[in-house]
């Protein structure tokens, strides 16, 4: 995972990586895997309108995906937790010296599709370590929090806008495979919806198709009626910017502006 500047950093949707030095197994046991949870979530009261939407923890590594408006407290979180975490681990294992590989790596989250890919990836990092054969055995990630509906409700909301969530989230995780990408195409159901939803938005604004696809302020309006509508949520813009014959790029850049 490639690490960016901070000032780089556009999106609120984060994946983030903190790795042990040397990826030594700083995580190993239970008790550290509890403990940097613990400092995780305690930090994380302190900040408004910031979440943790998923996460790993693994023996040597731990992976998030973090929601946050303001990117300086995403440094803030992970600076404080990190730090304390370094304290707590050398005292314990009476040693000196840095703990973490760096202070932690970010990767932006560019569209809907990245988001499910990322968070697929997490929740699928243990089967694929082979530490257990199932998503659901492994205790120390957000999935079965999701599973068994414990999740907070505004942590869903940011990633499928809406409560009842369910069913894609399964269908997310059913369709990653082993080389850790994820077949995120919507089903034909959900295809044939944004085509009704297109037409009755043309037909609403009084155009075409064709003045649809070059003018971005309505192509943004109709991602958003997209994006709320329960049954159209799950559409990659991959599979918007095929219907609609427009660039990928172009639908990100716009989704940016909005």
């Amino acid at each position: 995972m490639p690490r960016i500047a901070r000032k780089d950093i556009i999106s609120n949707y984060n994946h983030v990586m903190v790795q042990g030095i040397e990826r030594k197994y700083i995580f190993e046991g239970n008790q550290e895997k509890n403990k940097y949870s613990n400092l995780l979530f305690n930090n994380l009261k302190h900040y408004k309108n910031m979440y943790v939407l998923a996460y790993c923890i693994m023996d040597n590594h731990v992976h998030l995906l973090i929601y946050c408006e303001e990117i300086e407290n995403l440094s803030r979180l992970m600076s404080q937790t990190n730090t304390s975490y370094a304290r707590w681990y050398n005292k314990k294992e009476n040693r000196v010296g840095y703990v973490f590989r760096d202070r932690f790596n970010v990767q932006q989250i560019e569209d809907n599709e990245h988001l499910f890919n990322c968070l697929a990836y997490i929740h699928n990092n243990p089967v694929k370590a082979k530490k257990v054969k199932d998503i659901k055995d492994y205790s120390y990630s957000s999935y079965n929090l999701y599973k068994e509906k414990k999740m907070q409700k505004a942590v869903i909301k940011k990633i499928f806008n809406q409560t009842n969530y369910m069913e894609q989230f399964d269908y997310i995780h059913k369709n990653f495979n082993e080389e850790g990408m994820l077949d995120v195409s919507a089903p034909k159901s959900s295809l044939k919806d944004v085509e009704k939803i297109i037409k009755q938005f043309c037909i609403k604004n009084q155009i075409n198709i064709e003045i649809l696809r070059k003018n971005n302020y309505f192509i943004g309006s109709l991602l958003k009626e997209i994006r709320n509508d329960r049954n159209t949520n799950n559409v990659s813009n991959k599979q918007i910017s095929e219907y609609l014959k427009i660039g990928k790029n172009r639908i990100t850049n716009i989704l940016k502006q909005n």
